[in-house]
């Protein structure tokens, strides 16, 4: 009697599997995205952790303005930007938020510091400080830089330089009823490669990060640069008491390498203290899935559950 081979109806379910197709998202079909995350000035670094299912932000960005002088004349505007990353789940992003540059209003000798983010401090009341930039980065790197706006410089009879906005060089003050003829010049604009140049005479430089320290004093004073990926210069002073300073250059903007749906951020003119907003577009997508066993294929596929 010839023996029969027997196949246990397990060990057939077991080598059969029908093909599986498997799209889905680590959030679950349909479910939403987090809302944005807001980041007002400080005065200090804030933090964004990735929430768990997001894989894409749009980070959108606005620097300072500067500081404006005693006569509460303002100071240059911030920029704006915009730009999209790839990210992971429980990454975390530090964001610094430019404050205003420092000034006195209205002939109030109450100093309002400012300038967080690294714009250049102002000499003396009568002048304002530049404006800090915003910036958001990944550990050390920056995604994102608006540069602040340069700070307003003091006049004496004539007209204040106005300071620049941001990426702009500031302008040179006009002489006024003294007829002086040195007059402070503006500071440069920072660029995506260097800092601003300082005003003349007697300005200083911007450099990476931040912007140049205003010089002079009383009516005198010049602009202070805004804070950026690279700063912007100081304007110039004469050193003369009704002198007429140079408006600060205002500091550069930067988007890393990486990123999509680079632009500005509507509707925000950098005309205060910075801000920022991180947004989740993106949802981490699982890998597509397929099996397939066929029958027969694999010797080992089938075992005899007995013989008999």
């Amino acid at each position: 009697m010839n023996a029969k081979v027997r196949y246990s109806i397990a060990s057939v379910a077991a080598a059969v599997e029908a093909m599986i197709l498997v799209t889905a998202t680590a959030r679950g079909a349909g479910a939403s995205l987090p809302a944005a995350a807001t980041f007002p000035y400080t005065g200090s670094n804030q933090q964004y952790t990735v929430p768990a299912g997001v894989c894409g932000v749009r980070i959108q960005v606005e620097g300072a303005a500067g500081g404006g002088n005693y006569f509460a004349e303002a100071g240059g505007h911030g920029g704006t930007g915009s730009a999209e990353f790839v990210v992971q789940p429980n990454d975390v992003l530090t964001v610094v938020v430019g404050g205003r540059g420092s000034y006195t209003p209205d002939n109030n000798n109450t100093w309002f510091p400012g300038g967080f983010g690294g714009g250049g401090q102002q000499s003396d009341h009568a002048s304002g400080g530049g404006g800090g930039a915003t910036t958001v980065l990944s550990g050390v790197t920056p995604l994102v830089v608006a540069g602040g706006g340069g700070g307003r410089s003091m006049l004496s009879s004539g007209s204040a330089g106005n300071g620049g906005d941001a990426g702009q060089s500031g302008t040179s003050g006009a002489p006024g009823s003294f007829n002086l003829v040195v007059v402070g010049t503006g500071g440069g604009g920072g660029t995506l490669l260097a800092g601003g140049i300082s005003g003349t005479p007697g300005g200083n430089a911007g450099a990476s990060g931040i912007g140049g320290d205003a010089t002079g004093s009383n009516s005198a004073s010049a602009g202070a640069g805004g804070g950026g990926h690279f700063g912007g210069g100081s304007g110039g002073n004469n050193g003369v008491y009704y002198g007429t300073g140079g408006g600060g250059g205002g500091g550069s903007g930067f988007v890393a390498s990486g990123a999509t749906n680079v632009g500005t951020w509507a509707a925000h003119t950098g005309t205060a203290d910075g801000s920022a907003a991180i947004t989740p577009t993106t949802e981490c997508q699982v890998a597509t899935t397929t099996s397939t066993t066929i029958l027969g294929t694999d010797p080992n596929a089938l075992v005899p559950a007995f013989t008999g």
